[in-house]
């Protein structure tokens, strides 16, 4: 809990509203915007869209037409809209648009006008969707084997949107979101939304296709989770599955260094296999706890910090790569 307050140390609540495409557009151009300033570094951080962002120009059709005023450009930025000399436009003036920094592509959902007929088009390039569009074939960037087609951005559609309090009520420039005039605010705090969300999410390894009470692979020995287990079936690198059972396990360290070992062949019925660092780090947990008891023999012969490491490591929640944990390539920075 103290870390979640670190990473969201105000009370802002979550506040939704329905945006139409147009709205998307103008939001994420002045995303571009600010983030041309700043390095061209995202300044958003977001979910449920893929959008390409260029802050060393605008390549967008229509982007650098004619204009008269500066508000009819992307941004509207004073000095935006120039003529053949790159002064400002005076009137009567054959003029242009001079934009530097805009969305050139946003997708949002996922395409439904599949040849197949197909809910969902599946892909592992971009021209394998309907419109061959680049970037449209998602594919989690590149960490699944093939992607679905994602929907371009459609003006007149309407878009359900949900952002903090704060940058809704146009905190952090975002004007185009304090002229919507379908908010509402939940009162759910971010923190805390954040916080039931991981409290309430699956164990490591979790896929209901396993068919046992906690969604996680049966096993008798950690041979059975050599692959390593993970969301959808394919292994994370860099972790290790061992099975998981109440009485085949025993402690090849100290209290607050638990090294936890498999031992004989664990019951199907109980046997699970869960990540080895989480069962050694639950258990160092409860070993260093122990430590500090006043009782320390009592403490350790009551404990068995590894059989109860395993049994948590069945239930506790889990962030990882296997749930998107990662950087996807969702937010596409074009000219930094």
């Amino acid at each position: 809990v103290e870390e979640m307050f670190n990473i969201f140390p105000f009370n802002n609540t979550i506040t939704k509203m329905q945006l139409s495409g147009t709205e998307v557009l103008e939001m994420f151009d002045f995303i571009a915007g600010r983030s041309q300033g700043r390095g061209c570094v995202s300044q958003a951080q977001i979910a449920g869209a893929r959008v390409a962002l260029n802050c060393g120009g605008c390549n967008r059709p229509g982007a650098n037409g004619p204009c008269q005023y500066d508000d009819e450009c992307i941004g509207g930025t004073p000095g935006s809209c120039v003529d053949k000399s790159g002064a400002a436009c005076a009137q009567g003036t054959s003029c242009s648009c001079e934009v530097t920094a805009c969305a050139e592509q946003i997708f949002i959902g996922h395409a439904a006008n599949c040849p197949n007929g197909n809910a969902a088009c599946a892909c592992s390039k971009d021209s394998d969707c309907p419109d061959k569009l680049p970037g449209q074939c998602d594919t989690g960037g590149g960490n699944v084997a093939h992607g679905t087609c994602a929907a371009p951005l459609q003006l007149e559609s309407v878009y359900d949107f949900a952002t903090s309090n704060y940058l809704a009520g146009g905190g952090s420039g975002f004007r185009v979101l304090q002229r919507n005039t379908t908010q509402i605010d939940t009162q759910i705090e971010q923190r805390d939304a954040a916080i039931d969300l991981i409290r309430n999410a699956h164990a490591c390894g979790y896929n209901k296709g396993y068919g046992t009470q906690e969604g996680l692979m049966a096993c008798a020995t950690d041979g059975d989770c050599q692959n390593g287990p993970a969301p959808g079936g394919a292994p994370i690198p860099g972790t290790n599955f061992v099975c998981a059972c109440p009485t085949q396990v025993r402690s090849t360290g100290s209290d607050t260094a638990q090294t936890c070992v498999s031992t004989g062949t664990c019951d199907r019925g109980v046997g699970r296999c869960v990540r080895q660092d989480c069962r050694d780090g639950v258990a160092t947990f409860h070993g260093s706890m122990c430590a500090g008891s006043p009782n320390l023999s009592a403490c350790d012969k009551d404990l068995d910090a590894c059989a109860l490491g395993g049994e948590e490591c069945k239930i506790l929640s889990c962030v990882d790569e296997g749930v998107g944990a990662f950087t996807d390539n969702r937010i596409q920075m074009i000219g930094r």
